[in-house]
């Protein structure tokens, strides 16, 4: 059990390293980074801020209900970093409408490396990619494939 919750826990050295090193704080609720972020490089830190939440709220039940299926719990896993990085993608683009018109370029979001249809796109491919021939998530009636797809494509 405990290899499984060290491969699924937040690490707290990301955090260390999301909450003071590449950040300066602008204003009151504002920060910006202080180095240059590649696309690859925000994708990570997507992956370990967001995505392994997500995954870990998904993996979790099924480990205290004892449901140790490889199979079972590599779906959960699949299914909870994409909902977590279809969430991360969609709050970047909430947060891009509503950031100054400028569009600061030191801004941490994916609408610095994509166009919003792009995002769009990103956010459907990952949703098919862990509910197509998945017995968990695929049907359509499942409240948690209609939660993916209503996320990937929410404006607010």
């Amino acid at each position: 059990m405990k290899k499984v919750f060290d491969q699924i826990s937040i690490r707290p050295t990301f955090m260390k390293f999301n909450g003071g090193l590449l950040f300066r704080k602008k204003s009151n609720n504002k920060y910006e980074f202080k180095t240059k972020v590649s696309k690859n490089h925000l994708r990570d830190i997507h992956i370990n801020k967001t995505a392994r939440l997500f995954e870990f709220c998904l993996l979790s039940p099924l480990l205290l209900a004892n449901k140790s299926a490889v199979k079972i719990q590599n779906e959960a896993r699949k299914f909870g970093l994409n909902l977590g990085l279809i969430f991360q993608a969609t709050d970047d683009l909430i947060d891009y409408s509503e950031s100054s018109p400028e569009k600061d370029s030191s801004l941490c979001n994916m609408r610095r490396f994509m166009s919003e249809a792009e995002i769009r796109e990103y956010c459907i491919s990952l949703a098919n990619k862990c509910t197509d021939n998945s017995k968990l998530f695929g049907s359509k009636d499942n409240s948690l494939n209609k939660l993916i797809y209503s996320l990937a494509s929410r404006t607010s």
